[in-house]
């Protein structure tokens, strides 16, 4: 992971900026890197980063990440709820939104398209709770689905209220 690769270029550039090598790695004290002894090999940065940088991984958002609606979060029938996700590149094209509820958060079922077409980099999209297909469901969500009909992903349940 990327936080485990600068863990590791961090702590090798304080080896560095302790003057710490090999042959003195058990050494407790700092050493005086202005008397280095001839039979000394300088640790150099680019030996430090090179391990760190081969063992990251890719970083990427992902595929949909919900930021809104929240966990449990309440809104009002006739009122706009702004639905906001993260953007990677990787997954650039167009979403189908569809609205799911349930009386709980395991039993939601599908219940209408609320947008289709949706470009995944535009990272929002409003919706206004007017659908005919809101119900007395104690459970809402978003089932969000790719271009290509197979990658899918849900939001964090809310209520209707």
């Amino acid at each position: 992971m990327l936080s485990r690769s600068l863990f590791t270029a961090l702590g090798a550039l304080g080896y560095l900026i302790q003057g710490t090598n090999a042959e003195s790695h058990g050494n407790a004290g700092l050493r005086d890197l202005s008397r280095r002894n001839d039979n000394e090999q300088p640790t150099t940065l680019s030996t430090a980063i090179i391990p760190a940088a081969t063992t990251s991984q890719k970083t990427d958002v992902g595929f949909w990440p919900a930021y809104t609606p929240t966990l449990n979060q309440k809104v009002k029938f006739g009122d706009s709820l702004n639905i906001t996700w993260g953007y990677d590149p990787h997954w650039n094209g167009k979403l189908t939104i569809t609205l799911i509820g349930g009386p709980a958060q395991d039993k939601q079922v599908p219940l209408g398209v609320v947008a289709k077409n949706v470009e995944n980099m535009q990272s929002y999209y409003v919706w206004d709770i007017t659908n005919k297909f809101v119900g007395k469901h104690a459970f809402y969500g978003f089932s969000v689905l790719y271009q290509d009909g197979k990658t899918q992903q849900y939001s964090m349940p809310f209520h209707i209220v």
